[in-house]
């Protein structure tokens, strides 16, 4: 017999009856859920008048460009929620904070909700924070440490901040002191505002529904986490202010150009002793329009790698032997019209498998290898998914990967009773979503305090700057929960210190790759014939 789902009922509180598109993305995300209910929404009785005349024209100019995002676009609901209940609350301004009239708290309380998500009202303060049975949930597009206020990116942008943070918090009644429910870090593009701000936005429409599965899962000490210190208060930006940010805005755009047309990333594969990652043995080039990257190592010491080619703008997967000191000459082993990266190694009962990168197939698919070469033996996964790294614990295997399209920040885990069986999208999904700490960047592995350590890539302020240890605390079908613990940083010193994005053990031996950058002839073509491409 099926069981049936814990009731999760919320309400929403708004200005007037529209919402952002991202809101509303948010509001059906949680309702697609079986078992999460949207009851009433509610409205101010007596909404303060907002004059927009009153901004600086600086920033009235970027709210309009802001709007040509179809995320931050309003819609009408009244005809899309017509059915659900609309209440009026009467509201009392104290300063900067609201307070809802005791006949509101009251009208509240009947409807026995567990959430209300905040979408309007200001800044809401009182008894109504503790009606709900979780509390009034909020957004803040932002690292409320480092920026409070407003308005979302802007700052980040201005101070040119490598990342821009995101917070989903339960309101407490102590401004800007809320517990953190769900928390994000993205890349900020720096060449494009209008960009990055639709990443942002895009980056939270599933918190409420994450923190919700979370709650019918039990996950641990999820109300349990209060924000730390307190950014300064960041204010509109005069005209001035804005002036500058376009002027960055613009060196930032051509910067990007420049780089993509000539600075183009050259990794190479090394093997270090497991305690000396200074004393790397890299392997040899091949030519001057290809590089070496993302190698594993298997048991009789053949490591298989990527081997990407300007030329053709694709990678394929090849093998080269280290022994002692020495590489063996490089020999391919899987290439198709396909791009290849990322040959995850994996050994069981004697016979080798490996998880390529395919997203281009649009799936995972595991391998065994036979014969040099590699033989597919089924599609695990559907999907346009990267980096796929697979672990075994508590009788499963479990598999960490990364969506394509938010490759360095979102970190999705799948599981299954065997290599080859069906797998699961955990319930928690994405599990992380963090550009320092979330695409799996090698081999789980047990380290010296018996802690599980997941290495992932940190691509803060480069693709692929460096690893980030994580350690697994809580691994279930229904609960994930894992802590940076350390890093392991490229040797500035190397041929290859601009980057390192790839690690792993075997035995007595690490397995890295690392990254420079050069001007390469076939690739400068390639991206040339791309942009001009793209204006005629």
């Amino acid at each position: 017999m099926k069981t049936k789902p814990q009731l999760i009922r919320f309400g929403i509180m708004v200005d007037q009856l529209q919402l952002k598109n991202w809101q509303l993305k948010t509001i059906e995300r949680l309702q697609e859920v079986e078992g999460n209910e949207l009851a009433v929404i509610f409205l101010p009785s007596n909404t303060p008048t907002y004059k927009v005349s009153n901004l600086p024209i600086g920033f009235r100019f970027i709210e309009r460009q802001l709007r040509k995002i179809s995320l931050l676009q309003s819609v009408k609901i009244n005809d899309i929620f017509k059915k659900i209940p609309k209440e009026q609350l009467a509201i009392l301004k104290k300063g900067y904070s609201t307070y809802l009239a005791a006949e509101g708290i009251d009208l509240i309380k009947s409807y026995n909700l567990d959430v209300i998500l905040r979408f309007g009202f200001g800044i809401i303060r009182g008894e109504v924070l503790d009606i709900p049975t979780y509390g009034v949930w909020s957004f803040h597009h932002g690292n409320p440490e480092i920026y409070r206020g407003g308005p979302p990116a802007f700052w980040e942008f201005f101070n040119e901040n490598p990342t821009n943070g995101l917070i989903l918090q339960r309101l407490t009644n102590e401004l800007d002191a809320g517990v953190i429910l769900r928390k994000a870090e993205i890349k900020r593009i720096s060449h494009s505002f209008l960009a990055h701000n639709d990443r942002l936005y895009a980056a939270g429409i599933d918190f409420p529904r994450w923190v919700a599965d979370a709650i019918r899962n039990k996950q641990p000490n999820l109300f349990g986490h209060s924000l730390g210190k307190k950014g300064p208060i960041y204010k509109v930006p005069s005209n001035l202010k804005v002036i500058l940010f376009y002027l960055k805005l613009f060196r930032n755009k051509l910067a990007f150009h420049y780089r993509q047309l000539f600075q183009f990333e050259i990794w190479n594969i090394g093997v270090a002793p497991k305690h000396d990652l200074s004393k790397v043995v890299w392997a040899p080039k091949v030519n001057s329009y290809t590089y070496q990257a993302d190698p594993f190592m298997d048991s009789d010491g053949t490591v298989y790698f990527e081997h990407y080619n300007y030329k053709t703008g694709k990678g394929c997967i090849a093998k080269r032997k280290f022994q002692g000191s020495s590489w063996s000459d490089l020999e391919t082993v899987l290439s198709t019209e396909v791009h290849y990266s990322y040959p995850f190694l994996w050994e069981k009962n004697g016979v080798k498998y490996c998880i390529p990168e395919q997203y281009q197939a649009a799936n995972v698919c595991v391998y065994e290898v036979q014969n040099n070469q590699l033989i597919p033996q089924k599609i695990v996964l559907k999907g346009e998914w990267v980096d796929a790294t697979l672990h075994e614990h508590d009788g499963l295997f479990w598999l960490f990967c990364s969506p394509q399209q938010q490759s360095n920040e979102e970190l999705h885990l799948f599981f299954s009773n065997s290599l080859l069986g069906e797998y699961t999208a955990h319930p928690l999904n994405p599990v992380k979503v963090d550009i320092s700490s979330a695409r799996p960047g090698g081999k789980l592995f047990i380290d010296e305090e018996n802690r599980l350590i997941r290495p992932s890539q940190n691509s803060t302020k480069t693709y692929g700057g460096s690893i980030s240890l994580n350690h697994i605390t809580n691994l279930t079908t229904t609960t994930y929960k894992e802590e940076t613990v350390g890093a392991i940083m490229p040797n500035n010193e190397s041929l290859y210190s601009s980057a390192l994005h790839t690690f792993s053990f075997v035995n007595e031996q690490a397995i890295l790759d690392g990254k420079t950058y050069r001007f390469v002839w076939a690739g400068f073509v390639r991206e040339l014939k791309r942009k001009l491409g793209r204006l005629f």
